[in-house]
């Protein structure tokens, strides 16, 4: 044996998660905190490698009932609006047994930004307009920050449904 790995992971470890009806329309509301943690012990040099991580989520959407577009052969539909914000913190230690030292070798924090509109076009197809953005702020000097962006519109036929 080589190596021997202990992975723990709380996701999430405390949430709040409801749909709140005000007048036939739903109002989404969310909170997570997530933990986890993974160890790797290695007999080849004797030190234990370990990663820490911490996350907060809070969202909040609105589902619209009947919401109709501008198109006349498209029915009205719901419409569902998200967005998530998380804050995330990750610490990689490197642990030497033999030398009794502690060294943090990696770490970030992510900032990430989710939002999303879906709209049920027919009973098979969805419609979704997407933004997504993620920025990573690193807790060593030898890394740089980072962000990802990225935004469009899908398309989803369900195969389900169809007869």
């Amino acid at each position: 044996i080589q190596n021997v790995t202990l992975s723990e992971r709380f996701s999430p470890l405390l949430g709040f998660d409801a749909t709140w009806n005000i007048k036939g329309q739903g109002l989404i509301t969310k909170i997570e905190y997530k933990k986890d943690r993974s160890a790797t012990l290695s007999l080849n040099n004797n030190q234990i490698t370990e990663v820490l991580g911490n996350e907060w989520v809070i969202g909040s959407g609105y589902k619209f009932e009947k919401v109709k577009l501008p198109f006349e052969k498209i029915p009205a539909s719901a419409l569902n609006i998200r967005f998530d914000l998380s804050f995330r913190d990750n610490l990689t230690v490197i642990r030497k047994i033999v030398e009794n030292t502690n060294q943090a070798t990696a770490g970030q924090r992510v900032v990430s930004i989710k939002s999303s509109a879906d709209y049920n076009v027919t009973q098979n197809l969805t419609v979704q307009l997407y933004y997504d953005q993620v920025i990573n702020t690193p807790k060593i000097a030898t890394s740089f920050p980072t962000g990802n962006m990225s935004t469009g519109i899908r398309l989803r036929f369900n195969l389900a449904a169809v007869q």
